[in-house]
């Protein structure tokens, strides 16, 4: 294709749905963009989607880490709206494997805590690791430092 023009999509997707035994999904996604450039619906569907992505992590909207262990990666929440809607994700990459964080609240402070079930022999030194906290009033990410 061309740069600047609208070029096909296509993507074959085979992946296994586990959990007793795993099943075998397999589908072919094809996408042409420029086929209907006009289309209101269209438009109106990416807008939408769009809108529901989480925003970039703010001060009043986001996790402060606080001293854990090897074994044990621990953050605070900030978030508006109900503490009880509140829930944290955190993405294990560059060999990191975590458990399903536990919540907690400490001296009014909503905290949550990671088992870290696998890390990397040396902590990397570049990036850090992606993380969404989700609540009622909407949704944001961001990258914590490697623990």
């Amino acid at each position: 294709s061309s740069p600047g023009q609208p070029a096909t999509i296509d993507a074959h997707v085979f992946l296994g749905i586990c959990e007793t035994i795993c099943i075998p999904v397999q589908t072919r996604l094809s996408v042409d963009p420029g086929s209907d450039p006009d289309n209101a619906t269209d438009a109106a569907l990416v807008k939408t989607a769009l809108a529901t992505l989480p925003s970039p992590a703010r001060s009043d909207f986001g996790i402060n880490v606080l001293p854990g262990d090897h074994e044990t990666l621990v953050v605070q929440a900030q978030s508006p709206g109900d503490p009880e809607s509140v829930d944290f994700f955190i993405a294990g990459e560059r060999d990191y494997m975590f458990g399903a964080p536990v919540r907690s609240q400490k001296d009014g402070k909503l905290v949550f805590t990671v088992p870290i079930l696998d890390r990397p022999s040396a902590t990397p030194s570049d990036g850090g690791l992606y993380y969404t906290l989700t609540s009622a009033e909407g949704s944001v990410d961001g990258l914590l430092p490697f623990p």
